[in-house]
């Protein structure tokens, strides 16, 4: 985190609501568990001072799932699209067309 800029911080912020609302979970952990980790945080932009040390955490530690990876579990099934598979042998979910 240490060094970076505001334009980083909230580019990386809309990668994860991006990546996070194509999944599915852009909601409250109250309504489920695995949902988007900064939806809590009135997404990336915490109105109470203290959480603001929570969110620069989550978005520094935030790992992305590699282009073409699954959208759902975030697995590296890139090689395995080549092959035409329709549904995530790790998770199960379907998969929508790549783009690349």
């Amino acid at each position: 985190m240490k060094g970076m800029t505001v334009k980083a911080y909230l580019e990386t912020v809309a990668k994860i609501c991006t990546f996070e609302e194509a999944a599915g979970r852009c909601m409250p952990k109250s309504e489920n568990e695995n949902a988007c980790p900064l939806a809590d945080f009135d997404c990336g932009t915490p109105k109470e001072p203290e959480d603001i040390d929570e969110v620069l955490k989550i978005v520094a530690s935030y790992k992305m799932p590699p282009e073409g990876g699954c959208v759902k579990c975030g697995a590296d099934i890139r090689e395995m699209r080549k092959q035409g598979i329709k549904y995530c042998p790790f998770c199960g979910s379907e998969l929508k067309p790549c783009e690349s």
